[in-house]
Parts: C-alpha cells; sequence; structure tokens
C-alpha cells in the first residue's frame, strides 16, 4: 500500500523543509590520491599484492576520464582500484603497477589509451 506522506498531520507542522539539495564537491587531486593511498593498504593485505605510487596515480587519472558509475572521486578510483588488484591476484600478478591499470582500464572500454605510432596516425 503507497501513503502519501503531504497528507500526514507530521509532515505540515515540521519548521523545515524536510528535502534539501546538498551539493557535495569532489576533492582535489592532492586529497583524492591521499585518499586512495589511505585505502591502497587494505587492498594490499586482502588481496596479497603491491601497488606502486604510480599505480595509485594512474587509477586516479583514469578513473577520473574512463569510469562512469555516477559515483564521485575518489570512490571511482578505489573502484577502479579493486577490480585491478582482483584481477591481478586472478592472474597472479603481485606486483600491480601503473601498467596493469591502464591494460585493466584498455580491456573493460575495449579503448586504446596509448597514443598512435606513426601507421595508425597517417590514416
Amino acid at each position: 500500500m503507497l501513503y502519501n506522506i503531504s497528507h500526514c498531520r507530521i509532515w505540515k507542522e515540521l519548521p523545515i523543509p524536510c528535502l534539501d539539495v546538498i551539493t557535495i564537491n569532489q576533492p582535489d587531486d592532492e586529497t583524492c590520491l591521499f585518499m586512495v593511498l589511505e585505502k591502497s593498504k587494505e587492498l594490499e593485505s586482502e588481496n596479497g599484492v603491491v601497488i606502486s605510487y604510480k599505480a595509485l596515480k594512474k587509477a586516479c587519472d583514469l578513473s577520473d576520464s574512463y569510469v562512469n558509475d555516477g559515483s564521485a572521486m575518489p570512490g571511482r578510483a578505489i573502484r577502479l582500484l579493486e577490480d585491478t588488484t582482483a584481477n591481478a591476484k586472478t592472474h597472479g600478478i603481485k606486483n600491480v603497477t601503473e601498467k596493469e591499470v591502464k591494460d585493466f582500464v584498455e580491456e573493460k572500454t575495449n579503448l586504446p589509451l596509448d597514443k598512435p605510432n606513426e601507421q595508425e596516425s597517417e590514416k
């Protein structure tokens, strides 16, 4: 059964509006990287891998451009790192570098992230 709360006595007696839009700004790049760094310690122990600083930076950079799941940063970067470390663990990779992060994004998006070589750029 659905209830229409506009007819509720309590709803009408509230002194302030109950539903306000709250805007939360995304953290700057440095703060985002720090938050991802803190989370990476947990990911390393969970998956038995070592995540390089460059991998963390690459995850922040790529997730801002290629991960579009409706969440804000640093959540997108952390989710990308979670998926990348799980993938690395599956493939027996112990050191997660920026290459693993880039390769994982390429695999999931089916988009090459490298600059085109001379032959490709001539086409």
